[in-house]
C-alpha cells in the first residue's frame, strides 16, 4: 500500500497477457509478483496500484488507526480477479517494515477498507518471499 502523491524514484513498465495492458509497478517485489499472477491458472486479471476510493472510508471501523490516514489517497498494491469472479487483495510489505507502527496501521487501513467492499480474501505478503503463498 503506497500513498497516491507519493513520488516514485522508479518505475517497471510490463506488458501483462493477461490484462492485455501495459502495468506499471514500483519495484522488483512487485514485478515478482505480478510474473507469478501471469502464470497462475486461477487468474483471471489482475489490476496494480488500485486507488482506494475516499468516500468509502466513512464505512471503515477507524480505532486504531491514525485519524489523518483517512485524509491520505492510498493505493492497493494487487487486486486479483479469480477465473471464478472472486476478487483477493495482496499487500506487499518488506518484513524489516512490519516493525514500523506506521507500516501495520496502513495495512491494516488496506484489510479493513477492501472488507468493507465485501473482499475476504486479503493477506500481506513478504516483499522478500513473493515466490511463496500468493
Amino acid at each position: 500500500m503506497r500513498k497516491t502523491n507519493r513520488k516514485q524514484q522508479r518505475t517497471i513498465h510490463f506488458r501483462s497477457t493477461k490484462c492485455g495492458d501495459i502495468l506499471c509497478v514500483h519495484d522488483q517485489a512487485a514485478k515478482a509478483y505480478a510474473d507469478l499472477l501471469e502464470k497462475d491458472d486461477t487468474v483471471a486479471r489482475y489490476a496494480v496500484n488500485v486507488p482506494l476510493e475516499n468516500k468509502q472510508y466513512g464505512y471503515i471501523y477507524q480505532t486504531g488507526i491514525r485519524a489523518d490516514y483517512f485524509d491520505i489517497g492510498w493505493t492497493t498494491d494487487f487486486l486479483i480477479t479469480q477465473q471464478d469472479g472472486s476478487l483477493r487483495v495482496r499487500e506487499l510489505v518488506q518484513e524489516r517494515m512490519l516493525g514500523k507502527l506506521a507500516v501495520r496501521e496502513q495495512l491494516e487501513l488496506s484489510r479493513r477498507y477492501w472488507a468493507s467492499k465485501g473482499v475476504s480474501d486479503w493477506k500481506a505478503i513478504m516483499a522478500g518471499l513473493v515466490g511463496g503463498e500468493m
